[in-house]
């Protein structure tokens, strides 16, 4: 650690590695947003292609006129930046002007409508892996020229690693403190100061002094003219739209891809603007009429229940639905509102023209940042166990699976023990009512609970609301507009008398006990065996509807992934891949990776001609793969664990990307004293420990055990080579490169992997793959002691 600010020649990789680590935590919540659910994985995998592909051709070329200079690749870096910077301003603009182009009087959703019906995504696909493909290209171009000239392969990589794991953690925190054009600013920055290393070494170290300076102190200082534009807990589902419409006084900065604008009787300036998106709420509203009209849910919730003491609404945003109740019951209910965005509530607390602030302020309003998961799974001080109304409100984040990234807490507030949570909280005679989320597996959810014995049967108590015209045939989708109501008790034909009395405008009863206007919908409530009802709704409608456990959180399956389920793997993965557009990203990106792979493999096993080193490099290279697979596994593993443990997403991510920075960096000096058996076999027994201990001492071993995990996905393999063998350079860059193909092959696979099977099957897969890296390992072992690699 000390040679790296000792030593200047160190600084130009310490300072590039950190950019381009830098660019990865920025591009993340900007390009989420033009990706539909597993497509995410592009975000993280053309970084991961880049190194790959360069590994590969840098193989191919290093002995030719072709080869990159040292310094042209560090130029390079930096011109594909702001290449990329470009082509993502450019993008972004476009679906700003399109948004603002499309807002209309009616409660509609043009962002998201235009997203799916012109299928962006598709048509841009290959753009967007390639733009964010080419800076860590030549990222990793620079990298390998510095590995193919220096002796000590080990100090390289210990510098590059550093390197990223600061530019990883500084640029979380000015793009929460600073926001986006800060957190560009600071990757530039980073890009000169480590081209002023290598071609300009006289002001290198006055300029790394100055520029460190301003930016702790901007940090740490934060002026007054520095507005915070970016909400740590939606950095990676979210990117910022900011939509300003000249009706409204104040600009309302959103961090949600779903928002309609409802202009009411612009003659009289009465404006009613509605934001949906993580949450509902009412933004920089001037006059607003007293009492505004109530929307169709609080029409619903009012209409069931004329009369309630306590009402608690989850994602309930700047607090739309805490105000329909609020009116509705005379201000005479207990109102509790939950939201995990910090960003909505400030705004909505600091809201002049609407009255939001004094509304909020009232003694029977409670407007709370908090996870919907937590809430349901606690009891809070000063409020009853149980409530008459528990309100899922519309919500932005179950949209963000399809048009961003799954990496939201949201969608545990819908799993199976999320759902049994849910309906304890209410009381006897009480309503649960969901507007958001996939209305068929939240079904197919409560139908299993009622196989279990948790749940009374179902059909007396169930009722959907919705458009009957447009969803007669197209409900069973992977999100939709309809309301599911369910009562803790029988109900009524009063009850749905006044439902239909409501005016509840575009919504009517679809299903109730007495009556269905929606076969398919009758079915499946009163279906004996949810299972058979599930294998019928996916052969009618083709979606992979499901049932999602806190084991498979991940199954919002719209459009499906992998149906690893079915016992004919081999065969439905080739169906997907041929049959599903949604996957054709993924197709291409396995059959490259599966490509490359086998072409570096076979070069790199059959370039000796002896028998002995034969043998001896067809096992290098099968451990290579796999450690680098592995180590992408495990990462992906804990990752997720960590969403599901932790409430907030950003510090999730943080913690699995540092750790895994850490993990490889606490590896280069392991490798000086541990043989490379022992490691694995340390590896392993800190998993087992980690995957039975987690369960009841989560964060003591989640750090322990996470570290070591992920030593291997920082090519440990090819360090261990380098520092006990003594193999030579060629034949090193070799397995450097068969490990990032692994890595690009086990970030690719074990996502969908998880999504699928679940944590539990991917545990044992990956304890599986130990079990086989330790064999290897200790033939490997027995095999250098017999021959010359």
């Amino acid at each position: 650690m000390r040679s790296l600010f000792t030593n200047r020649d160190s600084w130009p990789i310490y300072f590039l590695s950190a950019a381009i680590f830098a660019l990865l935590v920025f591009i993340s919540p900007v390009v989420s947003s033009l990706l539909l659910g597993a497509q995410l994985q592009s975000v993280f995998l053309a970084p991961l292609l880049g190194f790959a592909l360069c590994t590969s051709l840098f193989l191919l070329f290093q002995k030719t006129s072709l080869r990159i200079p040292f310094g042209s690749s560090a130029v390079l870096v930096f011109f594909s930046v702001l290449f990329l910077f470009l082509a993502l301003v450019q993008t972004q603009l476009h679906f700003d002007q399109t948004f603002i182009a499309n807002l209309s009087a009616s409660n509609e959703n043009p962002y998201l409508k235009f997203l799916f019906e012109q299928q962006i995504f598709e048509r841009i696909r290959t753009a967007v892996v390639f733009f964010l493909l080419l800076p860590f290209f030549f990222y990793s171009f620079f990298l390998m020229s510095v590995l193919s000239k220096t002796t000590d392969v080990v100090k390289v990589y210990r510098q590059e690693v550093v390197g990223a794991l600061s530019g990883t953690l500084l640029s979380v925190l000015i793009l929460e403190s600073l926001g986006f054009r800060s957190t560009l600013l600071f990757i530039f920055t980073l890009i000169f100061i480590a081209l002023l290393g290598l071609f300009r070494r006289k002001v290198f170290l006055v300029t790394v002094s100055i520029c460190y300076a301003l930016t702790l102190g901007i940090l740490f200082l934060k002026p007054a003219w520095v507005t915070p534009q970016r909400n740590i807990h939606l950095i990676v589902r979210d990117y910022q739209m900011k939509s300003k419409v000249d009706l409204i006084h104040e600009d309302w900065t959103t961090f949600a891809k779903v928002q309609t604008f409802d202009v009411e009787d612009p003659v009289r300036k009465n404006y009613s603007i509605i934001s949906i998106g993580d949450g509902t709420g009412l933004a920089g509203i001037p006059n607003i009429p007293l009492p505004f009209p109530i929307t169709t849910l609080g029409k619903a919730t009012v209409a069931l229940k004329p009369q309630a003491d306590t009402a608690a609404v989850l994602f309930a945003g700047a607090g739309r639905d805490l105000r329909d109740l609020d009116v509705a019951y005379k201000g005479k209910a207990q109102l509790l509102g939950i939201e995990i965005n910090s960003k909505i509530i400030k705004q909505a607390q600091l809201d002049r023209y609407g009255n939001s602030k004094q509304f909020l302020e009232q003694d029977h309003i409670d407007l709370r940042r908090m996870e919907a998961r937590h809430f349901l799974e606690n009891q809070l001080d000063g409020y009853p166990d149980a409530f008459d109304i528990l309100l899922f409100s519309w919500s932005g984040a179950t949209v963000a699976h399809y048009a961003g990234s799954i990496a939201h807490t949201t969608q545990f507030a819908f799993t199976s023990e999320a759902i049994e949570q849910a309906l304890k909280k209410v009381k006897p005679e009480g309503f649960l009512i969901i507007a958001g989320g996939s209305k068929v597996n939240i079904l197919l959810t409560m139908k299993e609970l009622e196989a279990k014995g948790h749940l009374s049967p179902l059909a007396p108590s169930v009722l959907l609301l919705g458009p009957y015209q447009n969803y007669v045939g197209d409900w069973k989708r992977s999100w939709d507009d309809l309301i599911l109501v369910w009562k803790n008790g029988p109900i009524t034909e009063d009850e749905v008398s006044r439902l239909k009395a409501a005016n509840l405008m575009s919504h009517e009863v679809i299903l109730s006990p007495f009556e269905s206007q929606v076969d398919d919908l009758r079915d499946l409530v009163s279906s004996a065996n949810y299972e058979e009802n599930m294998l019928s709704l996916r052969q009618a409608g083709g979606n992979y509807f499901d049932i999602f456990t806190d084991d498979r959180p991940f199954v919002y399956n719209g459009a499906a992934p992998l149906s690893l389920l079915e016992t004919q793997f081999w065969k439905n993965a080739l169906y997907s891949f041929g049959q599903k557009q949604f996957f054709s990203n993924t197709s291409t990106v396995l059959i490259l990776g599966l490509l490359f792979t086998a072409l570096t493999f076979l070069f790199f096993v059959f370039k000796s001609r002896k028998q002995s080193s034969f043998i001896s490099r067809l096992n290098i290279g099968v451990v290579a793969i796999l450690c680098g697979l592995l180590g992408a596994g495990l990462q992906s593993l804990i990752l997720f664990r960590l969403l599901l443990f932790i409430d907030n997403p950003t510090l999730s991510l943080l913690v699995g990307v540092c750790g895994g920075f850490l993990g490889a960096w606490i590896g280069t000096y392991i490798i000086r004293h541990l043989s490379f058996f022992k490691v694995i076999l340390s590896t392993a027994f800190f998993c087992i420990v980690f995957l039975l201990g987690f369960q009841y001492f989560s964060f003591p071993f989640l750090l322990l055990s996470f570290a070591l995990a992920c030593m291997s996905y920082g090519a440990f393999f090819p360090l261990y080579l380098a520092q006990s063998q003594k193999i030579s350079k060629d034949l090193l860059l070799f397995v450097w490169s068969l490990d990032a193909w692994g890595t690009v092959l086990g970030a690719l696979l074990l996502p969908l992997y998880l999504e699928n099977m679940g944590f539990q099957e991917t545990q044992k897969f990956l304890f599986v793959l130990l079990v086989i890296l330790l064999s290897l390992s200790l033939l490997n072992k027995r095999i250098f002691a017999r021959t010359n690699v």
